[in-house]
Order: C-alpha cells, then sequence, then structure tokens
C-alpha cells in the first residue's frame, strides 16, 4: 500500500504533464507558477529540486510558445 505523501508527489509529476496541453504564453506563465507554489509547498526534496530547476529555467522553458 502507498503512503499518501507517494500519491501527493505522484499528482504534483502527472500534473506538470498538463503543461503541453497549454495553448499560450499567458496561460503557461500562470500555470507553472501555480505549479511551482504546489511543488515547493510539499515535503519532498527531489519535487521541490524540480521545481526551484523549472524557476531558474521559465523562460527557456516558455520559449516554447
Amino acid at each position: 500500500m502507498s503512503k499518501p505523501e507517494d500519491c501527493k508527489v505522484h499528482n504534483i509529476k502527472l500534473s506538470l504533464q498538463e503543461y503541453w496541453d497549454l495553448h499560450n504564453h499567458k496561460e503557461a506563465t500562470l500555470y507553472l507558477q501555480k505549479w511551482n507554489f504546489w511543488a515547493t509547498h510539499n515535503r519532498s526534496t527531489p519535487i521541490t529540486e524540480a521545481s526551484n530547476t523549472i524557476k531558474k529555467n521559465l523562460n527557456r522553458i516558455l520559449n516554447y510558445f
């Protein structure tokens, strides 16, 4: 049986995949800001590190749009 923390981390990871379904720069910016807030306020070090990496490279990531 998985722990609730594992489920939460899995949901955070899965929610990041929704980024690729967004349609414009503004939507993507807002989405990643909300995702980063959610990711940095959990207790999983790997998710927090991933969130920090996304923050550092946000402009590059948003070039997709």
